[in-house]
Parts: structure tokens; C-alpha cells; sequence
């Protein structure tokens, strides 16, 4: 009997051709083999080159954090070590430079680097100040890769309008232990000479936050060494010449006080000279005064040049500590490279590089040929205060004192 098909159907399943999925599948493994050979010749070639120049282990590079006061003198210096086609184990070597606040940086790295805000996290740190170093030392986890050790200095010393800054230096060089009873007084520019003038004042920008700031206070409050070379003790804080000086420089303060050195050097400089100032004199650096006088920090020099007045006797000074940094985001190639980096700095050539750039080193005697308002006189400088509690202390102090002056 014959079989009768029902309507609608075929006598076998329509088969799906397989060689398109088979193309497919052939088209990517050809693509994803092409990208990774690629990759690896690329990979390869690279070592190659590296292999050819002496440094098979490839390129090792390091994020150095620095003060905006000598971010830019840091840049020149890795264009010239970078120059020497330097070599550190078996790997070549490229360095990046970041500008970052001291006071902020501490912050970041004990409290959490923020690299949208500030950028790659560094391997390595240069402060103005071992005010700072010192306090990240003492970190747990420690995140030091290293002893510091300091590539230059720069003094702490007075900017002034030019009139005040020649009748202060006529009158015979005013030792630190001085100004706060020059500050204490209604009419201060009298002791001077010029009872015209009036209250002689000095700004003092937040020195929880500048290391100028705190350096001067404390080389002008300690009675004992003015230029603050013991240990800052609750004792001292609490002799009575020492709390009526602090309370002389809170009260005396302008309003508002400028945020940082740069900002109050700025201000000062906009008067044309004491009796148009709303200030006497700058607490800063002798580096921030001769770059704000040649707008070398970054903004339009100063409408009216400063002069450098150094008080007498031993002179506080920021050291600029160069401090390799340890954690997991650090390599062991990454802290001898930072090592290497160092080292190149405290050769002669280059001390002799960052004399010439405004600062102060042992070996380099050639200081900038432009300086006006500069003398880059003999400075005797005192030891900087590495005592933590020291520090934290006298914030403590400063900060009461300015909330009382608020009243």
C-alpha cells in the first residue's frame, strides 16, 4: 500500500549549512592569534631594544612628588639625568615629576592618595621640610623606603618693601629672638627709627600648613635657642614670654590671613611700600621670595620688587629631604631606581644646577645673576627640628592662640 504524505511536510528535515558558522569561527581565531602575536613581537621587540642598550629588564618608572617651590627645578634636573641614559640594575629609567603642597602630601599618604585629585601615587618624596618626613616616619604601616637625606636648603628669612627692608638692615641685623617684642609693641617702627610707620607686623600663613611659617615661630619663641634646636616641651609652651609672643603674632595678623607664602608675598608686593602695606614683613623662604620676585612660582612677577632682610644669629632653614617610599605600590626596582635618582642630585654638577636655581647646597657657590631684592649673604644655619611631638605641640599652641585672637 502506498504511503500518502501529509499535507504541509517534506520527507527529511531542511539541513543548516554549517561552512558560514565554520568561517566564523575560522575569521576570529585568525584575529585573536594576529593581536596576540602582535602583542608578543611588540613585547619582544621592545626588550630587544632595551636588551640593545643595556637594560634587558625593560624600562622602571618612578612618580616623584615634590613642593611646588622646587617642582620646576626638579623637572630640569630629571631632563638631565634622564639625558645620561641612566641604567639602574638592568632596567632603563624615565621619571615624572608631580607639584603637590607639602602639608597635603603627608596627608595623602597616611590618609589615602587620592589620584583623581592629585595624580599617580608616588614612589618617591621631596618635601621643603623634614617637618613632614619626620611625621610620615612614624606611620604603621611604615611607607619609608629609606633614610632621608636632604639635597638642598633653603633659609627662612624676612620679605619686606624695599624702604623697610633698608632701614631694618641700617639698623643693625635684629636677631629672631627680637621680633616678637618689635611685633609686641604699639609702635614698633619707633625701635627702629621711624615712629611714623607704626605697628611693625608680620604675617605668618597658617604654619600647621607652611613650614616657613612654623619654622619662624619657633625660632622666635624658643628663649632658650632661638632658632628652635631642643625639643618645643608643654613647659616651654607655657613661659610667659613665650604665650605673650605667640599672642602678639595671632592678634597682629591680617584678616584675612593669607592661605599660603606665595599668597601673602603676592599681597605684599602689590604696595608700593610700608605705609601702603598691610603687613611689615613675609615670613618665607629665601627660594619663594626670589622666585615670587621674578614670577618664577608661576605667576606674573611681583608688581614691586622685596627685599631679602636675614635676622641675625643662627637662621632656620627648610631642608628639602629626598625620601624613597615603601608599600605594596612600589618595587623593589622602583626604590633603587628613586636611590639612584637621589644620589645624581647630591653630585657636584648638580648641587652646583640647584644653587643656580635659587637654593642653597654645600658644595654649589654660584647663586641666579638676575636677583633683585636678593643678597644670598653667609647664612650660619641652625639644625631643623625633627621632634614630631615638638611640631604637633606647637600647632596645638598657634592654633589656640589665633582662636583667642578671633574674640
Amino acid at each position: 500500500m502506498a504511503r500518502h504524505r501529509a499535507p504541509g511536510t517534506t520527507a527529511s528535515k531542511r539541513r543548516v549549512a554549517s561552512w558560514p558558522i565554520a568561517v566564523l569561527v575560522t575569521v576570529v581565531l585568525v584575529a585573536v592569534a594576529w593581536v596576540g602575536w602582535a602583542w608578543v613581537g611588540n613585547e619582544a621587540s621592545k626588550r630587544a631594544a632595551a636588551a640593545a642598550s643595556g637594560c634587558p629588564g625593560g624600562l622602571t618608572t618612578i612618580q616623584v612628588a615634590t613642593d611646588p617651590s622646587i617642582a620646576d627645578i626638579i623637572g630640569a634636573e630629571t631632563v638631565r639625568y634622564q639625558d645620561g641614559k641612566p641604567v639602574v640594575g638592568d632596567t632603563c629609567v624615565k621619571i615624572k615629576v608631580t607639584s603637590i603642597n607639602s602639608a597635603a602630601a603627608l596627608y595623602a599618604l597616611e590618609h589615602g592618595w587620592d589620584t583623581a585629585k592629585l595624580g599617580p601615587k608616588p614612589q618617591a618624596w621631596i618635601p621643603d621640610s623634614s617637618l613632614w618626613t619626620t611625621q610620615l616616619t612614624t606611620a604603621e604601616p611604615a611607607i619609608a623606603g629609606d633614610t632621608t637625606q636632604s639635597i638642598a636648603s633653603s633659609p627662612v628669612v624676612l620679605a619686606m618693601s624695599t624702604d623697610a627692608g633698608k632701614v631694618m638692615q641700617s639698623s643693625g641685623s635684629v636677631p629672631w629672638s627680637q621680633l616678637p617684642g618689635l611685633v609686641g609693641q604699639d609702635n614698633g617702627w619707633a625701635t627702629l627709627g621711624q615712629p611714623l610707620w607704626g605697628r611693625f607686623t608680620l604675617a605668618l600663613p597658617d604654619p600647621a600648613n607652611n613650614a616657613a611659617s612654623m619654622l619662624a615661630l619657633i625660632s622666635m619663641l624658643d628663649p632658650a635657642t632661638a632658632q628652635g634646636q631642643q625639643a618645643i616641651t608643654p613647659a616651654m609652651l607655657g613661659a610667659p614670654a613665650v604665650t605673650q609672643g605667640l599672642n602678639s603674632f595671632a592678634d597682629t595678623q591680617p584678616n584675612p590671613v593669607p592661605t599660603t607664602v606665595k599668597e601673602a608675598l603676592t599681597t605684599l608686593g602689590r604696595a608700593a611700600g610700608v605705609q601702603s602695606a598691610p603687613y611689615t614683613a613675609v615670613a618665607t623662604t629665601e627660594l619663594q621670595l626670589y622666585q615670587r620676585n621674578l614670577g618664577k612660582d608661576g605667576s606674573a612677577p611681583a608688581a614691586n620688587v622685596l627685599d631679602e632682610v636675614r635676622p641675625s644669629s643662627t637662621t632656620a632653614s627648610v631642608d628639602f629631604p629626598f625620601l624613597p617610599l615603601a608599600g605594596d605600590w612600589v618595587t623593589a626596582d622602583q626604590v633603587a631606581v628613586a636611590q639612584h635618582f637621589r644620589d645624581f642630585l647630591l653630585t657636584p654638577p648638580e648641587q652646583n644646577q640647584l644653587t643656580l636655581s635659587g637654593l642653597r647646597t654645600g658644595t654649589g657657590t654660584h647663586y641666579p645673576n638676575s636677583s633683585p631684592g636678593m643678597d644670598w649673604g653667609l647664612v650660619a644655619r641652625a639644625s631643623t627640628p625633627t621632634d614630631v611631638n615638638s611640631y604637633r605641640q606647637m600647632v596645638t599652641a598657634w592654633t589656640t592662640a589665633a582662636a583667642q585672637s578671633q574674640h
